[in-house]
């Protein structure tokens, strides 16, 4: 195989018919940290599609946001990834099917650090985006709590 063959391969094998497959194989194999962060794309990838398909489903998004919620700041660069950060709220037919969901997790990706804080919020404003509510409350609790990841 050349490299234009292996390049990207977790997005190559994703199959929105077999998300709940990998979420199983994830949560009862014992994985190290490369064989975690591949599955992990290849979960969000497939469902990504699946959601493009046939619709969103709650069980399936709660069983993944789980996971990623596990070890978040593990997953942090595929939560910014996948949240279509460019593109506006009012853009959002163009972004990832599940941006929306994707971008509710990110304030818990931020250590309670003003700098990471803010480097969320100059993103939020570039691309013109409001953060939500919720997003706005985990942040404000995580004030008055130290070193909690949000």
């Amino acid at each position: 195989m050349d490299d234009s063959e292996t390049t990207d391969w977790e997005w190559c094998v994703s199959d929105e018919d077999r998300v709940e497959e990998f979420i199983d194989f994830y949560i009862t194999m014992p994985l190290n940290d490369n064989d975690k962060m591949s599955l992990m794309m290849i979960i969000i990838d497939s469902y990504n599609s699946r959601v493009w398909n046939h619709g969103f489903s709650n069980d399936t998004w709660e069983n993944i946001s789980n996971l990623i919620k596990e070890n978040i700041l593990f997953f942090k660069e595929q939560i910014i990834y996948w949240s279509s950060m460019d593109h506006n709220d009012d853009e959002m037919d163009d972004a990832w099917a599940i941006a929306a969901n994707m971008r509710i997790l990110l304030p818990r990706c931020i250590v309670h650090d003003k700098y990471a804080f803010s480097g969320i919020v100059k993103l939020w404003n570039k691309y013109m985006l409001q953060p939500t509510l919720e997003q706005i409350a985990v942040h404000r609790a995580a004030n008055y709590t130290s070193h909690t990841v949000i």
